[in-house]
């Protein structure tokens, strides 16, 4: 769990939320005692529920080394999910140089 639930200090900035629940499948060993087999696959160990993505995400930024290429989609799957409005170009993209023109509408 320690690679799931902890990151190292130098991403504490991304203030990410994560959520994890763990439901693996109950076998029995010959003892009788209860053994949560993680090693098994379990199709209903998944919990669906609706999110309002905008509610949750205050920023989406634009890494200030990334390509038309990379930001682009970025952008359009934040159109789809309703949250252009929260994308914009990292404050540092000027110091290295790379100034990419990204047509927001």
């Amino acid at each position: 769990m320690m690679p799931f639930i902890h990151k190292d200090r130098e991403w504490e900035w991304e203030n990410e939320f994560r959520i994890i629940i763990q439901r693996f499948p109950v076998s029995h060993r010959a003892t009788g005692e209860p053994f949560y087999d993680c090693g098994r696959e379990n199709r209903d160990a998944g919990l669906l529920f609706s999110l309002d993505l905008a509610e949750f995400i205050d920023a989406v930024v634009i890494s200030p080394t990334a390509s038309l290429e990379t930001a682009t989609p970025v952008r359009n799957l934040a159109r789809k999910h309703n949250l252009i409005g929260k994308v914009r170009d990292s404050n540092v993209r000027g110091a290295y140089g790379a100034e990419l023109t990204i047509d927001t509408s």
